[in-house]
């Protein structure tokens, strides 16, 4: 069943209704595909995004274009796949890619300017269980792996393998959480498409809860899909999927 929602409030009330938590009716992208619950607080989000369940994001985040998995923890101010501006022109001014832009109606402007190519807005790509550190940003096009961890303010430009840590800027590689071993481990059980409440005393012993994991008959967890989308100003459209 699809519902039309053309009010704000009536938004944040119908998307809470089934698990998908807001602070405030969320900027709306051209599509949305959330795996209840996830809690968006004020996210601004914008082209086509799909985030898993459990997820969250702290204040002001910007999203423009990415795949968010699992169980991910976003912190405050977190920017993820913003457009970029072509290099390899004579100038990087919108001006030489992007007449659609503040100045349309100047006449300078709208005479000189070309649309030759959009900025680049390659999807993002955010692994299962991974926590992203306050104003961390994620350069367009970079795959984050499962489990990893961006440190605060870090600037990511390149894909960061599952289960590491990375700082800086740009950001490198301080070291994997885990050995090797416990690191192949937990990427094969996928835990994360798991009821894993049975285990919940051992997760804090990475490798006894990886033992446990393989002697247990798990479930599979149960989750609830919903594709949200953007049909005109202020009026989204939500349906369940499946």
């Amino acid at each position: 069943m699809t519902k039309i929602i053309t009010d704000g409030s009536g938004v944040v009330a119908e998307l809470s209704s089934v698990g998908l938590k807001c602070a405030n009716a969320p900027k709306p992208p051209k599509r949305m595909m959330l795996e209840a619950p996830v809690h968006l607080n004020n996210l601004s989000a914008r082209h086509t995004i799909s985030i898993g369940t459990y997820s969250y994001f702290g204040a002001e985040c910007d999203v423009r274009s990415a795949s968010i998995g699992r169980s991910c923890s976003v912190g405050k101010r977190v920017s993820i796949a913003q457009s970029e501006h072509p290099t390899d022109h004579m100038t990087t001014y919108p001006i030489s890619f992007n007449a659609n832009l503040y100045f349309l109606s100047d006449p300078y402007f709208s005479s000189v300017a070309i649309n030759r190519r959009p900025s680049s807005s390659e999807t993002a790509t955010v692994g299962h269980d991974v926590w992203i550190g306050e104003g961390a940003f994620i350069r367009s096009g970079v795959e984050i792996g499962h489990g990893a961890i961006i440190a605060a303010h870090a600037v990511v430009v390149k894909d960061v393998p599952p289960y590491s840590i990375v700082a800086g800027c740009p950001a490198r590689i301080i070291r994997l959480r885990f050995s090797q071993d416990i690191v192949s481990h937990l990427l094969a059980i996928e835990w994360w498409n798991y009821d894993v409440s049975l285990l919940s005393s051992v997760m804090d012993r990475p490798s006894e809860f990886v033992r446990k994991f393989k002697s247990s008959d798990m479930k599979i967890l149960n989750v609830r899909t919903y594709d949200v989308r953007r049909i005109e100003k202020g009026a989204f459209s939500i349906s369940a999927v499946g």
